[in-house]
């Protein structure tokens, strides 16, 4: 679920920023996840890290309390 928000968000920053800068799609993209050494990009991906991982432990305790309930 992470990654299609992920993806879904991504996508419609670049579209916008397609629409505004009259640029290409794949140069937006490229732009928003490149790393560039000396900004605070890295913080961008580090909670998006953080969120993928609270995302899947959610996933599993919701599982696990699922699978608790049936036995």
């Amino acid at each position: 679920m992470f990654g299609l928000v992920f993806g879904v968000m991504l996508f419609m920053v670049a579209f916008i920023d397609v629409y505004l800068y009259k640029s290409d799609l794949f140069f937006e993209v490229g732009r928003i996840l490149y790393m560039e050494p000396g900004t605070n990009v890295w913080m961008v991906h580090v909670f998006l890290g953080v969120g993928l991982l609270y995302s899947v432990l959610m996933s599993i305790r919701s599982k696990l309390k699922q699978f608790g309930k049936r036995s």
